[in-house]
Order: C-alpha cells, then sequence, then structure tokens
C-alpha cells in the first residue's frame, strides 16, 4: 500500500506510477481531476490490476464502489480510564453496479495483538451481510 503525500508534487503523476508496481494506492489530496486526465489514470491503474482508493477530497473520479461509516458504538472504556477494547461501526455501502446496503460491524481486541472483525447485523432489510467474519 502506498499513501501519497500531496506535497510531493502532482499527485496524480505519482498515483499513476506507484500503480505500476503497488496494489493499493491511496490518493487524499484536495484536487479536481479533468475527465480526460481520469480515464487515462483509472485505465493505467485497471491495466496493472491496481487499486485506486481516494477521499472525498478528491474531485472528477467517479468510483465504482463507495463506503461511508460512522462509529456507533465502544466498549472498554470507564470513567476516564481503560481501554477501547471494540469499536462498532454502522457501513453504508453503494455503487455503479450494486444497491445500497447499510449493515453494522465490530472490530474487537482478540489478545494482547490481534483484531477482528464481525458483522452485527443488517439495517437494510433483506440485504446480504457485507462484511463477514473470516
Amino acid at each position: 500500500m502506498a499513501l501519497i503525500d500531496p506535497s510531493g508534487g502532482d499527485s496524480l503523476e505519482i498515483a499513476s506510477v506507484l500503480a505500476d508496481g503497488i496494489t493499493l494506492v491511496v490518493l487524499d489530496d484536495p484536487v479536481t481531476v479533468a475527465p480526460a486526465r481520469a480515464r487515462t489514470l483509472l485505465a493505467k491503474v485497471l491495466a496493472q490490476k491496481a487499486i485506486l482508493m481516494f477521499t472525498d477530497r478528491v474531485r472528477g473520479i467517479r468510483a465504482d464502489l463507495v463506503l461511508n461509516s460512522r462509529p456507533t458504538g465502544y466498549t472498554g472504556i470507564g470513567r476516564g480510564r481503560g481501554r477501547v477494547r471494540e469499536i462498532e461501526l454502522e457501513v453504508h455501502v453503494s455503487g455503479r453496479h450494486l444497491h445500497p446496503h447499510t449493515g453494522r460491524i465490530r472490530l474487537a481486541a482478540t489478545g494482547d495483538t490481534g483484531t477482528a472483525w464481525s458483522h452485527l447485523a443488517t439495517a437494510t432489510a433483506g440485504a446480504q451481510p457485507m462484511i463477514r467474519a473470516v
């Protein structure tokens, strides 16, 4: 994975070069991408079988998949002390070729250094779980 530092020059050119050898390239730069440049960049990323992940600060590139999440709960914290043991998130998934889904997941500590995701409940009636525990 590569996270592009926006202060290092043309972040779109950097993303294009990184896609040659890195599977996941993350772009978080307040930039507006012209349509022709977006097509060129996405074609190169697809040709290299890479993934371009970008935040909502990037304008002009249409995402195939959009993930939005918000925390809905924490456990493990007492009155002014303790450690976060679990975080619950509500996740909304939408995209070009899928129906929107909303669900809840939990990220929990599994020991000294491990973590595990688990599916809690699906908010969209009849929808399949978005993330399954592995």
